[in-house]
């Protein structure tokens, strides 16, 4: 039977053993941050174990080194424009769909909460371009998935690296038709304060009709793009924005985020992908402030597949992906003011951010976090 004692040792969100139950007896139940954990039922459970079998935490995987690592561009710049960086998702999922396949992805929700869903056309792949800075609810769509495999569909399921492990778990097997990709993930924040922040740029959410939290500007940089029919909410450069702010200095990720065991990809994911931070230093002419793709292969098969849809590529180090990237195998670090940020999300929400950071700001609170770094 799963019993989560310490927050830190559960991913929640990948839901692996609530959608495993075979008695169905496994709910997911929200704590004051906003994250999801497990609720047994222990009358209806008949203490089969499969619960503690599929879950990525008790069941971790052994890191997989890259076969190969590309910085990668996509070849339609309308695509890689409202892309996260060069477009790479989009190219494995336009490849699955016109193979008759199903895509699993990130996106908004009507009150603008973030879930994982499944596309089966071209036009429907929009939903999950760009990036969502918030956990994302899986929902039933590993069950979903495995429908689709079970039926011989090629299937593409992308998401976190602890989402991706939880997949994979939850199968038990291996399946040819099934391909996977990783987001490099820095954590996963609180979809409460997410909520929060929304409300506190506009106070009825349902007059948003979009958000582009990676919106590139032509000037250089990205933007948070907040916006409803006819007026803009929040236009202005992401590391301006509260939440962004709050985000990097990892007051509100998930407990699990400070101990993440799906690093290096220990999710076992046929691809890893992210930005492609420092290309410059390898290929000058690469980059053309559009946004380039990294991408580790990490299996035989993703390798065969790089070599027939990443024309648009050059091979880069593996060290440059790490140098630029630190977060693809180092933890968020938890900060020292964390429980002083969730207090003070109790008692004044959003403002709790700023009041978090100028506490940090402080010369003695300067001092404590250098020697915590010197120290740890």
């Amino acid at each position: 039977m799963i019993d989560i004692k310490d927050k830190a040792l559960c991913c929640g969100w990948c839901s692996a053993c609530a959608q495993s139950c075979p008695c169905q007896c496994i709910r997911m139940v929200v704590d004051k941050e906003g994250f999801f954990y497990p609720q047994v039922d222990e009358f209806s459970c008949i203490n089969c174990g499969l619960c503690n079998k599929v879950c990525p935490f008790e069941n971790p995987y052994d890191s997989v080194i890259p076969v190969s690592t590309i910085a990668y561009k996509h070849s339609n710049d309308v695509i890689r424009e409202h892309s996260s960086s060069g477009g790479a998702f989009s190219t494995l999922a336009e490849y699955v769909i016109n193979q008759g396949g199903v895509v699993f992805g990130a996106r908004f929700t009507k009150d603008w909460q973030v879930e994982i869903s499944y596309a089966e056309t071209i036009d429907e792949l929009d939903q999950f371009r760009g990036s969502k800075y918030v956990q994302a609810n899986v929902g039933e769509s590993y069950i979903q998935c495995k429908k689709n495999l079970i039926k011989n569909r090629i299937v593409l399921y992308t998401g976190t690296p602890c989402q991706i492990a939880g997949l994979k778990h939850y199968l038990r097997k291996e399946y040819d038709n099934l391909l996977t990709a990783e987001v490099i993930c820095h954590g996963v924040p609180s979809p409460v304060v997410w909520k929060s922040y929304l409300e506190y740029l506009v106070q009825d959410v349902s007059l948003i009709s979009k958000i582009n939290l990676r919106y590139k500007d032509k000037k250089g940089g990205y933007r948070y793009l907040v916006s409803g029919k006819n007026i803009t909410f929040y236009n202005d450069f992401a590391s301006d924005s509260i939440y962004c702010k709050g985000f990097i200095e990892n007051y509100y990720l998930r407990p699990s985020c400070y101990n993440c065991r799906s690093k290096s990809c220990k999710s076992q994911a046929d691809f890893s992908m992210g930005d492609c931070w420092g290309i410059e230093s390898v290929n000058p002419l690469f980059s053309d402030g559009l946004g380039v793709s990294s991408i580790c292969v990490n299996s035989s098969r993703g390798l065969l597949l790089s070599k027939l849809l990443f024309k648009n590529s050059i091979n880069i180090p593996f060290d440059l992906i790490i140098r630029y990237n630190l977060c693809y195998s180092i933890s968020a670090r938890e900060p020292l003011s964390r429980a002083y940020f969730w207090k003070q999300y109790s008692q004044i929400g959003i403002k709790a951010i700023e009041k978090t950071i100028d506490r940090d700001m402080k010369p003695v609170w300067r001092f404590v976090r250098k020697i915590r770094n010197a120290i740890f």
